[in-house]
């Protein structure tokens, strides 16, 4: 069976050094509703560690870069 996956690009401020951070999940919505949901558990450079969800993101990048659609 075929089945469709749509990936979603986050991205956050470390809270300590306010550097760039990074994530990705795939959803089989292409809404960003259950991706904002997702946890993400990050380390920085500077040492800090932390998790963040979707919804905290600074923009998501599917906005920027454009959505991504994967097929099974």
């Amino acid at each position: 069976m075929v089945g469709i996956e749509y990936g979603h690009v986050f991205l956050f401020r470390c809270h300590a050094c306010h550097g760039a951070l990074t994530s990705a999940c795939f959803t089989s919505e292409s809404n960003l509703e259950m991706a904002d949901e997702h946890i993400f558990r990050h380390t920085c450079d500077c040492g800090w560690t932390g998790e963040l969800t979707g919804f905290m993101a600074r923009e998501p990048l599917g906005a920027i870069l454009g959505s991504g659609r994967i097929e099974r």
